[in-house]
């Protein structure tokens, strides 16, 4: 009879994103946050774990976890943070989530899908700041903004930016100020946006420091909740757990090498991606990673045999990787310290 392997398993601790949500939630007292799940797989005990910690709604940029959310919180705020491919509008639509887009070159087909449907449709309008990402460039929205009559189907409620995700040219507190000076003009011209989604994660340090404009109104957070790291510096934040996701792996191989002990453990590129993973034990060390294997020296004596189980903790990358692959086992840890999981592959837990 098939036995269910037991690794690699990720385990998610939900008392800590909760904990890790009401945080965020008291410190960002004039921003409404949004739990993004996109790192989770969309996960609904991770998304219920923040709506006890208080976010104002949940964001993923994916059409399969956004179903999964909306079947388990029907009336909760959902958004959906990447532009919809043409065939995903319709579903999306019936889901209630607001859009973000980054390419008005959608807004004709977007109408015509309203139109259709007869139904209407919330947009954000994403804004390229600086961060080389998508979005529409500053000085093309306020045209924008002068002609949005041209789609009557659609309700512009806001504009987003990212800030601080793929080596940004200017500083994150200036490309969030050229997002509130867009939204002060469009007011000046009668259109009155009521959402101005000004970053994520990357945006804790000026929270912290007060230095947010008191335009700005809400904040997308996924890393921060989840592991509890400032993206912009990939540091961990205080005040945080960072510990809350952990992967164990299996040992498959021990040795000496160059008078270091080796270990080589069942994950690799397959399991996280782009991602890397950093050994719970602080004497320990990854020095290499293949697209099955991962490699941990150590200076001293672990203890370790093959078969023995190591413990490591996930990038944000990782993490996503992890939580959509059919390969790694899920265990979800109630406030109850109850031990729920999941057999292999990224089936959904309601």
């Amino acid at each position: 009879m098939f036995q269910q392997q037991r690794y690699p398993l990720l385990t998610i601790d939900l008392g800590k994103i909760r904990d890790n949500t009401k945080y965020a939630v008291s410190t960002a007292t004039d921003l409404k946050v949004f739990g993004v799940t996109k790192g989770c797989a969309g996960a609904a005990p991770v998304a219920q774990a923040m709506i006890d910690g208080g976010v104002a709604g949940l964001a993923d940029s994916r059409l399969l976890n956004l179903k999964t959310l909306r079947k388990c919180f029907p009336d909760l705020q959902l958004l959906s943070l990447r532009q919809p491919m043409v065939e995903e509008i319709p579903e999306i639509m019936d889901l209630g989530a607001n859009m973000i887009i980054s390419d008005p070159a959608i807004f004709p087909r977007l109408t015509a899908i309203c139109d259709q449907l007869g139904r209407r449709q919330k947009v954000l309008v994403m804004i390229e700041v600086g961060d080389g990402r998508e979005g529409l460039a500053p000085k093309d929205f306020l045209a924008l903004a002068a002609n949005i009559k041209k789609w009557p189907a659609l309700d512009f409620v806001g504009i987003a930016a990212n800030v601080g995700c793929c080596g940004s040219q200017i500083s994150s507190l200036a490309a969030i100020e050229i997002l509130c000076d867009l939204a002060d003009k469009s007011r000046s011209i009668g259109v009155n946006l009521d959402i101005v989604s000004a970053g994520n994660s990357s945006c804790w340090k000026l929270l912290t420091a007060g230095s947010i404009p008191r335009s700005a109104n809400q904040l997308r957070l996924g890393e921060l909740l989840l592991l509890g790291n400032e993206t912009e510096t990939n540091k961990p934040a205080a005040g945080f757990h960072q510990n809350a996701c952990l992967l164990q792996v299996e040992v498959l191989e021990t040795s000496v090498k160059q008078g270091e002990q080796q270990f080589i453990v069942a994950a690799g590129c397959q399991d996280i991606g782009r991602g890397f993973l950093k050994p719970l034990n602080t004497k320990m060390k990854l020095t290499r990673i293949t697209s099955d294997h991962a490699v941990l020296k150590s200076g001293s004596d672990q203890n370790l045999k093959t078969g023995d189980v190591v413990t490591l903790i996930p990038s944000y990358f990782a993490l996503q990787s992890l939580s959509a692959s059919p390969h790694v086992r899920r265990a979800f840890i109630r406030y109850n310290n109850e031990r729920v999981q999941l057999a292999i592959g990224n089936n959904q837990v309601f």
